[in-house]
């Protein structure tokens, strides 16, 4: 069905593309800021806001859905989009626990070159 929607409207499935990407990429973006600020071990960031939704959670949350509205703002501008994608590969890489960070590095290498 994608090939065909493809071939017959393509703008619409690059569009289609864009917007997956860019929710992929703030989920990334979230996961990688809600680390960072867990380093900080600070008592009053594990504070629940609602049942098991943290304070954390809504600033890592916020941080990453700033990222959508900044993407197509500058119009996927490759500074953006390169933080989006390396955020996105680090949180894959810590959904399916990658022990080996040489695995890891070509996973991002990867990704960077495309």
């Amino acid at each position: 069905m994608g090939i065909v929607l493809g071939y017959l409207l393509p703008q619409v499935l690059s569009i289609a593309a864009r917007v997956v990407g860019s929710a992929i990429g703030a989920g990334g973006v979230a996961v990688c800021v809600s680390e960072l600020v867990w380093l900080l071990k600070s008592k009053r960031l594990l504070t629940v806001v609602f049942k098991k939704v943290r304070v954390l959670d809504v600033l890592s949350g916020v941080v990453g859905l700033s990222f959508i509205p900044l993407y197509w703002l500058v119009n996927g501008q490759w500074l953006v989009n390169d933080i989006m994608a390396i955020c996105s590969i680090v949180a894959l890489m810590k959904l399916i626990k990658i022990k080996s960070l040489s695995l890891g590095v070509w996973l991002l290498l990867s990704l960077l070159m495309m």
